[in-house]
C-alpha cells in the first residue's frame, strides 16, 4: 500500500467502445468524513449525465484506500482506463473526441444539450 500522502485522492476511468455505442466513467474519491473516519465516494454513468453515486464509511484512511485499489482493480479488468490512458492522441491532447470530461462530471453532467 502506498503512504497516506502519495495516494491519489480521485480516480476518473473511463469506458469507450464505439461499436457498442458505451461511454461510461467511474469516478472513486476518497476523503475525511465529516463525522470521523473516512468516506470512499463511487459515482457512474455515462459521460456526459449525472450517474448514481454511492457512500461507504471506513474507521481509517488505509482501509478506504485498500478498498479504493480493490474496485479500481476490478474496472481495469472490466474494460476500464483511466482518463490519459483512454481515446486518441487528439483525446488527450484535448484537440479530439472529449475523452476529458471531469469538469462535467463534477458539476454533475452538463453536457451543454439543451
Amino acid at each position: 500500500m502506498s503512504a497516506a500522502g502519495k495516494f491519489p485522492g480521485c480516480v476518473l476511468l473511463v469506458r469507450i467502445d464505439p461499436a457498442r455505442r458505451m461511454r461510461r466513467y467511474y469516478r472513486i474519491e476518497i476523503s475525511p468524513s465529516l463525522i470521523g473516519g473516512w468516506l470512499m465516494v463511487r459515482e457512474w454513468g455515462r459521460l456526459g449525465s449525472r450517474g448514481r453515486t454511492r457512500r461507504r464509511h471506513f474507521e481509517t484512511r488505509a482501509e478506504a484506500e485498500e478498498a479504493m485499489v480493490r474496485l479500481e482493480r476490478e474496472k481495469r479488468r472490466r474494460g476500464y482506463r483511466a482518463t490519459w490512458e483512454a481515446g486518441s492522441r487528439e483525446a488527450r491532447s484535448g484537440k479530439g473526441g472529449g475523452i476529458y470530461l471531469s469538469d462535467q462530471i463534477s458539476r454533475g453532467g452538463d453536457s451543454g444539450r439543451s
